[in-house]
């Protein structure tokens, strides 16, 4: 799919910064992009992009291009926040407009640097099947999904292990709702209500060392 007049990750991969550093990435090749992400509650929250416009990232996992360049951010994130733990999720859309999508319909994949994990609290929502992140393509197959794994310096050159729900009807900012109980503000899990420019602003100076 070629990218849209209507989709900001494309427009920034054209180079529209219209969120200043926020829209500039910090890491990039000809494949990827490293991005802060607006909505962040937690510093140190990025997204990888893939500069192909699609809907899920379900058909990168087993991409060596992306691996390189999973673990190249997953370096840089370990360095500058060298006393957290780290997960990654991804709300796996398969159309534009999906709810799953939460209104970026461009695949992107969050990686949060944190003080805690929220394992225990989406399972205790949905039922998540564990796999290996390089079998959710053949897992999923055309469903929609969410998909969560927690990273860590011993598993990143390992195939890391990731729950999978697979979403029987479109369910909007999953992960977001959970990440934004734990850390006390229930109300403040839309992204699109609480852009925290400053916070993504923060993630970018760490991580550019600027």
């Amino acid at each position: 799919m070629n990218c849209t007049n209507e989709c900001r990750f494309c427009s920034i991969v054209k180079g529209e910064r219209n969120l200043g550093m926020v829209d500039t990435p910090i890491i990039e090749n000809d494949n990827y992009m490293l991005l802060s992400s607006v909505g962040a509650m937690i510093e140190g929250w990025t997204l990888i992009i893939p500069k192909e416009h699609g809907y899920s990232m379900r058909r990168y996992y087993n991409s060596e291009s992306f691996q390189t360049f999973f673990k190249q951010s997953l370096n840089l994130i370990n360095e500058a926040y060298r006393d957290k733990n780290v997960f990654v999720f991804e709300h796996g859309a398969n159309t534009f407009g999906s709810l799953t999508s939460c209104g970026t319909n461009h695949s992107h994949l969050h990686i949060i640097p944190s003080e805690f994990y929220v394992l225990n609290e989406i399972q205790e929502i949905l039922d998540f099947k564990k796999i290996k992140l390089s079998e959710l393509e053949n897992h999923v197959k055309d469903s929609e999904y969410l998909m969560y794994s927690e990273i860590n310096n011993v598993n990143i050159n390992n195939d890391i292990e990731c729950y999978v729900h697979l979403l029987d009807k479109p369910i909007s900012q999953f992960f977001r709702k959970i990440i934004a109980n734990k850390l006390g503000i229930p109300e403040k899990y839309d992204y699109k209500t609480n852009m925290n420019l400053d916070i993504a602003e923060r993630t970018y100076k760490m991580l550019t060392k600027e």
